[in-house]
């Protein structure tokens, strides 16, 4: 079964590599620049795994994830936070994640607890 992830993040390098990354390890990617665009794709789209930067201007990751966690059909969305601010995870937003990936990011990490998340939810 293919792993479909979005990336949800402002920045460009990090949004790059992170795609280039996850496609070397055979996982589908949608990337978004913005919270605004991950609702608006999250609309009609339903990703395995939603890799979400939590400081974006405008609508930020923690308003991407009240959204998800209010919407039934996407209770099986598994949410892994990306932050440069590690004092995030004590909010109620990271509290509601499956994950918390502290930047810079260690991209083989972040495809190991990709992996580990979806084995754990398909067993």
């Amino acid at each position: 079964m293919a792993v479909r992830c979005l990336v949800v993040e402002d920045e460009f390098f990090t949004r790059d590599v992170l795609s280039l990354t996850l496609r070397r390890a055979n996982i589908d990617v949608d990337v978004v620049e913005s919270g605004a665009a991950a609702l608006e794709y999250l609309q009609t789209n339903q990703p395995d795994v939603a890799l979400i930067d939590l400081h974006m201007p405008n609508i930020d990751g923690y308003d991407v994830i009240n959204a998800i966690r209010a919407d039934k059909r996407l209770q099986n969305l598994i949410i892994i936070i990306i932050t440069a601010n590690p004092s995030a995870i004590n909010t109620p937003e990271a509290q509601a994640a499956d994950a918390f990936l502290s930047k810079p990011l260690d991209i083989q990490r972040v495809v190991e607890v990709i992996r580990q998340k979806i084995q754990v939810r398909q067993s």
